[in-house]
C-alpha cells in the first residue's frame, strides 16, 4: 500500500514539474510575441506615420539649421522637439531596461547617428536638456 502511495506521489510530482515547465515555455513565447508587437508599434510610430517625417528629412539632408533659421512661428522647432522627444522616450526605455541597446540600434541607429553627426542638433540636444538622449548617443 505504501509503495502505491509513493508511486502516485512521484507521478504527481512528475506531472506537476511538466506542467510548470509547459507553463513557463508558454509564458516566454507569449512574452516574445508581445515584445515583438511592441517593437513593431515603435517602428510604425517612427517610420510609417508622418509625425517625424519633416524632422527626419531636415536632419538627413543637413537642412536643420537652415529650416530653423527660417521659422518665425517656431512650428519647425516644435517638429524637431517632437522628434527629439521620441528619442528621449527611447533613451528612457533604455535606462529603465525596457529596451536593449541592441534593439535600439537595430531600429534607429541610422537616425541616432544622423543626430550625433549634426553639430547643430547635438548643441540643441545639450541646450534643451535631453539628458537621457545625450547619454544614449554617447553610448552609440
Amino acid at each position: 500500500m505504501m509503495e502505491t502511495i509513493h508511486w502516485i506521489q512521484a507521478g504527481f510530482y512528475f506531472f506537476a514539474i511538466i506542467g510548470i515547465w509547459l507553463s513557463w515555455k508558454t509564458f516566454k513565447a507569449n512574452q516574445r510575441v508581445r515584445r515583438a508587437e511592441w517593437l513593431q508599434s515603435l517602428f510604425e510610430r517612427f517610420y510609417e506615420k508622418d509625425t517625424y517625417k519633416d524632422a527626419r528629412r531636415w536632419i538627413d539632408f543637413k537642412l536643420l539649421e537652415k529650416e530653423l533659421a527660417n521659422d518665425p512661428d517656431h512650428k519647425k522647432e516644435e517638429k524637431l522637439a517632437d522628434y527629439l522627444n521620441f528619442f528621449e522616450f527611447i533613451a528612457m526605455l533604455d535606462k529603465m531596461k525596457q529596451l536593449s541597446l541592441s534593439e535600439i540600434k537595430l531600429l534607429f541607429l541610422y537616425y541616432l547617428d544622423q543626430i550625433k553627426q549634426s553639430a547643430f542638433c547635438m548643441q540643441y540636444v545639450k541646450e534643451s536638456g535631453y539628458r537621457n538622449l545625450s547619454n544614449l548617443l554617447a553610448r552609440i
